[in-house]
């Protein structure tokens, strides 16, 4: 896998650095590698939650009603959880071969001029 290219600006794992100034990135890939841990950490923390609020229910002596409403919120909200990390999961088999292709091109500063256009 490609690592990048050292002043380059072009991050495909790691920190998340700032890119490289006028390389035209504004958010590098690592970036995204921070957020998409984030985001997988916050959804393993979801179901426990849901189960806490519903194990709640019971101590509050709640209405059928009201229960039965949690519940419906609780397997909507496992749904959604589980459609992000679906969605999540679909990212860097699209972004890491652009990312790479990006990289065996010479890195953002070679491929966003108009002599690589005119070249390609």
């Amino acid at each position: 896998m490609a690592t990048g290219t050292p002043g380059k600006g072009l991050q495909v794992r790691g920190t998340g650095g700032l890119p490289a100034p006028g390389s035209g990135e504004t958010y590098t890939h690592g970036h995204w590698q921070q957020a998409y841990q984030m985001m997988r950490d916050c959804l393993k923390q979801l179901p426990v939650a849901l189960d806490a609020l519903l194990s709640d229910l019971t101590a509050a002596d709640v209405g059928r009603t009201q229960a039965a409403g949690m519940i419906r919120f609780a397997d909507g909200a496992r749904t959604w959880g589980q459609l992000v990390e679906q969605t999540l999961n679909t990212i860097d088999p699209i972004a890491l071969p652009v990312v790479e292709a990006v990289t065996a091109a010479g890195g953002p500063e070679d491929v966003n001029g108009m002599p690589y256009y005119r070249e390609v």
